[in-house]
């Protein structure tokens, strides 16, 4: 069965359906040699330690989201309290299993401090962070008529354009955005323009206040041609993240694969990896005057933006290079399963 919500009931159940049918489907197969399992889905960790347990397989957990701290961090103010012994309890049972694993590995290293925390022990060489990351973007694949493209979707001629792809939902602080933009046009900084470019359940708040200033604008969903068609013609990419310390989402590497500067919000990792490359600034979510003031720096300096863009391309080539990430997670795993039945004989 499917889901509507990612807080509801009916993804615990299809979560507990799919843990029950990987064990069905995994003890009529052949003994694999190791099992790669992403988290946060808990009832998949647990069945495949369980697996692993009994056929002497060694297992990897892959931390992409820091489970249940991720859902109590968005919960209104007033239900955490609420929350505590149930989260309390959550934490013991994933640290339990984490534990059990032979490696973790992680898209941050906060999100692997994270993980080594719960499981009560240091890091080792079974234990690694692999960002996540995509192919390179190639410009002359997408937007021919750069000029054409921005005119169409009410750019003016010179304007430098933030643009912002991804979900209308609630880790994304779209509302600081908005009046980021407001106070720009307060201060006759026409220069400035903002496209936000997707759909969830706050366009539609996001639309109103959009519609009391001139210098944003909203598409709506976009296919995969049309994103990288704006991404091609935009000058900073726009990362308003509310997730917690050490998150690093697709969209980092998507803007990254662009070679656009990045304005971001993002606590730990992301702060270093902007500070590092000089590929974009950070600012305070909720902070409308700071995204602004650093929105008002790149404007005003078209040759610093172009410095960034040089600064993104190397972090990109680093750090996010689909190309040279997943070979180098391959190796990682074939080393932790070599150590495995090393241990094993």
């Amino acid at each position: 069965g499917r889901y509507d919500r990612n807080r509801s009931l009916d993804r615990v159940r299809h979560h507990s359906r799919l843990a029950k049918r990987f064990l069905e489907v995994a003890e009529s197969e052949s003994t694999p040699d190791m099992i790669v399992v992403s988290f946060p889905i808990p009832h998949l960790l647990k069945s495949a330690v369980s697996y692993g347990q009994r056929h002497g397989v060694p297992v990897v957990v892959d931390v992409r989201d820091p489970w249940p701290d991720a859902l109590v961090n968005i919960a209104p103010a007033w239900s955490r309290l609420i929350l505590f012994p149930v989260s309390l309890y959550m934490h013991h049972a994933v640290g339990r299993k984490f534990r059990s694993c032979s490696g973790i590995t992680a898209c941050s290293s906060g999100f692997l401090e994270w993980a080594l925390k719960h499981a009560h022990r240091g890091k080792n060489q079974s234990d690694a962070v692999f960002h996540l990351g995509r192919l390179e973007t190639d410009p002359r694949s997408a937007a021919l008529d750069g000029e054409g493209v921005r005119s169409r979707l009410g750019v003016p001629a010179g304007a430098t354009l933030f643009t912002f792809v991804g979900s209308f939902g609630h880790v994304y602080d779209l509302e600081t955005v908005c009046e980021a933009a407001r106070l720009a046009q307060v201060e006759g900084q026409s220069n400035i323009h903002v496209l936000l470019v997707g759909d969830g359940h706050k366009y539609e708040a996001i639309k109103r206040r959009a519609e009391r200033t001139d210098n944003v604008t909203l598409t709506g969903w976009l296919g995969a041609s049309e994103v990288m068609e704006i991404l091609v013609i935009s000058d900073v990419g726009l990362a308003p993240c509310v997730q917690m310390p050490g998150c690093l989402p697709n969209k980092i590497a998507e803007y990254a694969s662009a070679g656009l500067p990045i304005l971001s919000s993002l606590r730990g990792d992301m702060v270093d990896l902007l500070e590092s490359y000089g590929a974009g600034f950070s600012y305070e979510s909720g902070d409308p005057q700071m995204l602004f003031e650093r929105m008002k720096v790149l404007a005003a300096d078209p040759q610093l933006i172009e410095g960034q863009r040089d600064g993104c391309a190397a972090m990109f080539s680093k750090e996010f290079d689909a190309s040279r990430i997943y070979p180098r997670f391959v190796e990682h795993l074939e080393r932790v399963a070599t150590s495995h039945r090393a241990i094993a004989a």
